[in-house]
């Protein structure tokens, strides 16, 4: 089992590069924390500092890897995060071999040359690995980050070293403050259910492929302004969402994660169980 982790420099959202805990015996003795090269911060300039933050690790049983996924971000001196470039913020993985304990260095998903694209993280989110072990993988996109996001799920394939882009569904929308961030997805019963984070509360819809969601879950928050808020598909049609949470969760928080599922690390599993705020 493998928990991941990172410092926090006393600057909101400001993180270290990634570090891990390994556990043999279920959690009862933990070897670490480790903080691998490959994991670590790249030095772009002696301005621009790259680490990626928000990381989820899950278990690929068809391949025997685990996958760390989470946020590019690059820093300025004073921890700030930089839009000074396009695609500046991106969804980036790394790969541990559990045969050698050998992590790869950070690569990023390559996503369709499109302006939605130019922000798009996968970021303190869980993911799913389905039987045939194709990924779905939730991230919150747009054109820049002045301007509100968009939520799709991507459908990846995986090949033991490589995360592909293959397709995505629909896209969800919120047009109110910072749109829709820090998606997660589950599956249970049969259907996938995705959630959502806004500035104001949360939310949560369903699917039946793990690709097209509902975007009519009823009953907005009970703390929503009595003109409820509204999401709306990539097809234009408006409808309320459901609200998970009535407490704006504070940014710049950030989420544990745990994996585990490889005869090094414990039984098998197919996607990360863990996400503890």
């Amino acid at each position: 089992m493998i928990l991941t982790l990172q410092k926090h420099l006393q600057v909101s959202d400001h993180y270290s590069g990634l570090s891990f805990l390994e556990t043999r015996d279920l959690g009862a003795t933990w070897r670490g924390p480790v903080a691998p090269e490959e994991l670590d911060w790249v030095k772009e300039s002696e301005k621009v500092t790259l680490a990626v933050a928000d990381v989820t690790p899950g278990w690929h049983a068809r391949t025997g890897k685990l996958i760390a996924i989470g946020a590019r971000v690059r820093y300025g001196t004073g921890g700030e995060q930089l839009e000074d470039r396009p695609r500046s913020n991106q969804t980036a993985y790394s790969v541990l071999d559990p045969a050698t304990g050998a992590w790869s260095r950070w690569r990023l998903l390559e996503l369709p040359d499109r302006e939605e694209f130019n922000f798009a993280r996968n970021a303190c989110s869980q993911w799913i690995v389905k039987p045939d072990g194709g990924i779905l993988l939730p991230i919150y996109h747009g054109r820049k980050d002045s301007e509100p996001f968009s939520v799709t799920v991507a459908a990846c394939t995986f090949d033991g070293e490589k995360l592909s882009f293959a397709s995505q569904g629909n896209t969800l929308k919120l047009d109110e403050d910072r749109g829709l961030c820090e998606p997660s997805l589950a599956a249970f019963g049969g259907r996938y259910y995705l959630t959502l984070r806004s500035d104001r509360r949360g939310y949560v819809t369903a699917s039946d492929d793990g690709l097209r969601y509902d975007p009519s879950s009823p009953g907005p928050s009970t703390t929503a302004p009595s003109s409820g808020a509204t999401t709306r598909s990539s097809t234009g049609s408006l409808a309320r969402a459901r609200s998970t949470s009535s407490t704006p969760e504070r940014r710049g928080q950030r989420c544990h994660r745990a994996a585990s599922g490889s005869p090094l690390h414990g039984a098998d599993r197919s996607r990360q169980a863990s996400r503890h705020p």
